[in-house]
């Protein structure tokens, strides 16, 4: 049996249920049915079953749906989301679909009192996780706003949603769960910013678009998706991760942006001995822009924290051996305070086919800070550098060829203008990036 912390299993069985919960009706699917909600419902141990006698609350309609069910919102009766404020949590721990109308998506929020709903998408805890065990819930042309989802061992997928100021956690921050699988795609995702922000000083602002997971495997693919407002944190603690983030958004409105948003992502670096990980990180056609600290206090102590950063911890003191891999290809990062960092331990890291324009840092690395060992397979090539503009550690000197190449311990990047491309060095032997200065 295949196991989909494995590869791409997970997510291919993710699409091929999907197929089923993406039929608007599927009675020549044995294992898909439809439970009905809506406004002028009424709730009964067998409410749902047809149109003609939908349930009035999601929890029921819940209840009396089986796996692999879709329950679907009827737009011509609006259903209103009251029974979402003061609900302690909505479970759903069965694979399900909730789906709305294409053209006027359904809003599952609680505007009465800006309560937040609580949404806990939880699956089996099992040392043997498999796809026929592993809870898959979709929403389907759904609005999400002012809300929370827990995510704890199952593969939460949005398709043609928005969500709005809600958060994505497994649990509490500090709280591991053994899988977490998150799959986008044509979503929008923003959070807004507090009335109170101040472009001067912005101490008290927080974006309230938060994605944090923490779990011992990762499964993540995006697809067409926007990012507003918004900030990932993303850590396995077994250094098992499979990363997808293709044509997407990342941005901020610079005019009201208090914090650094973008992608955080931490993967362990394990003893050889003790344990084998596998983790691969895809970005490919994908923009980070106007990622800007507006406190100038955060700014002055931020070291290494990007728009895009990805860190490969080590773990153990022993001989480390890294199976961590990351491709970055054909993305623009442009007015962040930092564009990429790239910190530890990794087998390969390939930046190519990149733009980095207009990024900024007080210390080093305002396009590109790398802190890895000089034995990865670090290569980046065919990237453009323009006015990236980095303090202090500055230093200039260029090579003699378009793409970056390291010679004596220093790497050198021949660019029309090029500043900020600063540091290469993890442990010893160190080496550096040199700029060009103009």
């Amino acid at each position: 049996m295949h196991n989909p912390k494995i590869g791409l299993i997970g997510p291919l069985y993710s699409i091929l249920h999907h197929v089923c919960n993406d039929v608007p009706f599927s009675p020549f699917l044995s294992d898909c049915k439809n439970v009905y909600l809506a406004g002028h419902g009424s709730d009964s141990p067998s409410c749902g079953a047809t149109l003609k006698s939908p349930c009035a609350t999601l929890g029921a309609a819940i209840l009396n749906s089986q796996p692999n069910d879709v329950i679907v919102i009827d737009s011509v009766t609006p259903w209103h989301s009251a029974e979402l404020c003061g609900a302690s949590e909505i479970l759903l721990d069965k694979s399900l679909t909730i789906r709305g109308d294409m053209h006027k998506p359904p809003v599952l929020s609680c505007p009465q009192t800006n309560e937040k709903p609580v949404f806990n998408i939880t699956g089996p805890v099992s040392s043997n996780q498999t796809v026929e065990n592993m809870v898959e819930v979709t929403f389907l042309h759904i609005q999400i706003t002012n809300a929370r989802i827990l995510l704890n061992n199952a593969n939460l997928t949005l398709r043609y949603c928005t969500l709005e100021d809600t958060e994505i956690t497994s649990n509490n921050q500090n709280d591991i769960t053994n899988y977490a699988g998150m799959f986008f795609y044509n979503t929008l995702i923003f959070g807004h910013m507090d009335e109170s922000c101040s472009i001067h000083y912005a101490a008290n602002c927080s974006t309230s678009s938060l994605v944090n997971i923490l779990s011992q495997t990762l499964s993540i693919h995006y697809q067409n998706v926007q990012f507003l407002q918004h900030r990932q944190t993303l850590q396995t603690t077994s250094g098992n991760a499979m990363v997808v983030v293709q044509n997407c958004t990342f941005t901020n409105n610079v005019n009201k942006t208090s914090i650094l948003g973008g992608m955080y992502i931490t993967i362990p670096t394990l003893v050889s001995s003790l344990a084998q990980s596998n983790s691969t990180l895809v970005f490919q056609d994908t923009t980070f822009d106007n990622q800007i600290n507006h406190n100038p206090v955060d700014s002055i102590t931020n070291i290494f924290v990007s728009a895009l950063t990805v860190r490969s911890k080590a773990i153990g003191r022993q001989n480390i051996s890294s199976n961590v891999n990351v491709n970055i290809e054909n993305c623009l990062f442009q007015n962040n305070e930092r564009g990429l960092t790239l910190i530890g331990n990794f087998k390969s890291a390939h930046v190519s086919s990149c733009t980095f324009k207009d990024n900024h840092a007080i210390h080093a690395g305002a396009g590109i800070l790398v802190l890895m060992d000089v034995k990865a397979n670090l290569m980046i090539e065919k990237s453009l550098f323009v006015n990236n503009v980095a303090g202090a550690w500055i230093e200039d000197q260029v090579g003699h060829h378009d793409n970056v190449r390291l010679e004596d311990q220093v790497v050198h990047v021949n660019s029309s203008c090029c500043n900020g491309v600063i540091k290469v060095g993890y442990f010893y032997p160190f080496c550096k990036v040199t700029t060009q200065m103009h």
